[in-house]
């Protein structure tokens, strides 16, 4: 239960991919805005998450992305393990690594609320379910699935985003019970 506020880059991050059976409770990020100077290219920090993820075997409940200037929930997940994680994680696949929870998240007045892209794309060997996301008034899209296959959306409340869903180059995901 912690509160981020007006902030320079990324929020609530896991850096590497190696990062498993954290879990992020009842936080509220709002205000996200771009660094102006990246440490390197391979960093994504003008383009600002609340919650950037880069592996998702870890557990996310009831948590609050609003206002960034980027992304609400991004999940950046690699074919490897980077950074330090790596020599500890050799043989470690991020992006078929299956969703542990991601269960009564909301994403609001972001540009993407909630989104995989884009790396290699998130692929889980098994259907990787977002349960109860609310989107709403996201400039973007609510939630975006980009070059990834077996994510599911059960649950969920969509409204006044500029596009509800968007699945770019994805395969086999599922929509249910959502308005």
């Amino acid at each position: 239960e912690n509160i981020l506020h007006t902030i320079r880059g990324h929020g609530f991050m896991l850096e590497d991919g190696g990062e498993t059976g954290n879990t992020f409770v009842r936080n509220l990020g709002a205000v996200s805005h771009g660094v102006t100077i990246r440490i390197s290219d391979d960093e994504s920090d003008t383009n600002p998450a609340t919650f950037w993820m880069t592996n998702p075997d870890n557990t996310w409940i009831g948590n609050v992305a609003a206002g960034s200037a980027f992304s609400g929930f991004w999940f950046e997940v690699g074919a490897r393990v980077r950074g330090p994680s790596q020599a500890v994680y050799p043989d470690m696949i991020p992006n078929t690594l299956a969703l542990r929870h991601f269960i009564d998240n909301v994403s609001h007045s972001n540009s993407q609320g909630l989104q995989t892209y884009p790396q290699q794309g998130y692929r889980p060997e098994s259907l990787a379910v977002f349960r109860n996301h609310k989107s709403y008034r996201n400039r973007l899209s609510g939630v975006f699935f980009h070059a990834g296959g077996r994510l599911s959306l059960d649950g969920a409340y969509l409204s006044d985003n500029n596009i509800g869903v968007l699945i770019d180059v994805d395969h086999s995901d599922v929509i249910s019970n959502s308005v």
